[in-house]
């Protein structure tokens, strides 16, 4: 003797439906909140005495207020507009990346910032 009841069809078509339904109403959610949730990541350039800097900011803060060329011993500040956006448009795409916002000799030698040495 069974006493368990067999389900219908109907009311596994029906559950599945609701499940789906459910699933991707989830998905939906999530991605929405993610998106909103997401820092607005932007840059200015600053013009100084006799040089060029630039802010980053996060969800229109100031995170970085950079006067001088990073990565080299020296107060030197960037040498034109061109050259400071440059750099700071590199940095939000490293943190976007979620990478450190930090810039090596190298990545100076590739924007063009300071000379290429030979043994490079």
């Amino acid at each position: 003797m069974n006493l368990i009841q067999p389900r219908s069809r109907m009311t596994m078509t029906t559950r599945t439906r609701i499940l789906g339904v459910f699933g991707i109403v989830s998905i939906g959610l999530f991605v929405l909140i993610r998106w909103y949730n997401r820092p607005e990541i932007e840059y200015r350039v600053i013009e100084l005495d006799k040089a060029w800097g630039y802010e980053i900011l996060v969800n229109e803060q100031v995170v970085i207020h950079q006067e001088t060329i990073p990565a080299i011993d020296s107060l030197m500040g960037f040498p034109n507009k061109e050259a400071a956006e440059r750099t700071a448009s590199y940095l939000v795409k490293k943190i976007e990346r979620k990478e450190t916002p930090r810039l090596t000799i190298t990545e100076l030698e590739r924007l063009g910032l300071i000379p290429q040495h030979p043994h490079r």
